[in-house]
């Protein structure tokens, strides 16, 4: 049995990715906000899809295709998608702002025939740590850094700090290394003046020295859209959709 998704827009913008805090036991509450910086984006097109052999036939395997037309859009912008049924026999993957356009729900297609993921949206150019020298207080969007030339008006930064062991490994099962640096959040730079760093979203934590708070950009996928298409997955779940 088949199950059809329309997708009119979807967005995923993950530039906010640690800031979701919602205090318990306490009537303060932050805000979380995951939408569009200027409303939503509007990009041309650059390739098209067919041009980089996609059939569209709902027989023939498209994934090549999408795959060398994502990575042939370098500085953001659309591929173009006619209208077509194209098979997706692999998972596509998204490394940098580009939008995927087709040219309505009711004429181009995603046919998706596997198991993994439909889509994954992943990238890791990741900077050094640096110390956090100072202003890492609640509430503050100033940070002292060592190397303030280093960073860039612009960038996204992520500050954690070391786990307190006296009170999140009460139990030594909750001594793991996927759990370290639980403690922080991403902001981004508005500007830099010397070794301080004016950041758009203020901390949300008092940071403390000892557990040494740490400072480090981070490249992020800003946006990925999909914008006039059906998807649909054969004889499985949506659920990864």
């Amino acid at each position: 049995m088949k199950k059809v998704l329309s997708i009119l827009l979807i967005v995923f913008l993950l530039t906010t990715m640690r800031n979701f805090v919602t205090a318990t036991n306490t009537p303060e509450q932050y805000i979380w906000n995951a939408g569009v910086e200027g409303g939503i984006f509007d990009v041309a097109n650059v390739v098209n899809v067919l041009d980089f052999g996609a059939k569209g036939d709902g027989v023939t395997d498209d994934y090549q295709a999408f795959n060398a037309a994502i990575s042939a859009v370098t500085d953001g912008g659309g591929v173009f998608v006619p209208e077509g049924k194209y098979l997706i026999k692999s998972m596509l993957s998204f490394n940098k702002p580009v939008v995927l356009r087709g040219e309505g729900a009711d004429k181009t297609h995603l046919i998706i025939d596997h198991n993994s993921n439909a889509f994954e949206i992943i990238t890791y150019k990741r900077g050094a740590w640096s110390k956090l020298v100072g202003g890492f207080t609640k509430g503050s969007n100033q940070l002292l850094v060592e190397n303030g030339p280093s960073f860039k008006s612009g960038q996204y930064v992520e500050i954690q700090q070391d786990n307190d062991k006296d009170v999140m490994y009460t139990l030594p099962d909750w001594n793991v290394n996927w759990a370290e640096g639980a403690i922080g959040q991403i902001a981004k730079i508005v500007s830099v003046e010397g070794n301080t760093l004016i950041i758009d979203n203020p901390l949300k934590y008092d940071y403390k020295q000892h557990l040494n708070p740490v400072i480090r950009t981070q490249g992020l996928v800003e946006y990925v859209g999909f914008e006039n298409f059906s998807v649909e997955r054969l004889d499985r779940s949506l659920k990864h959709i």
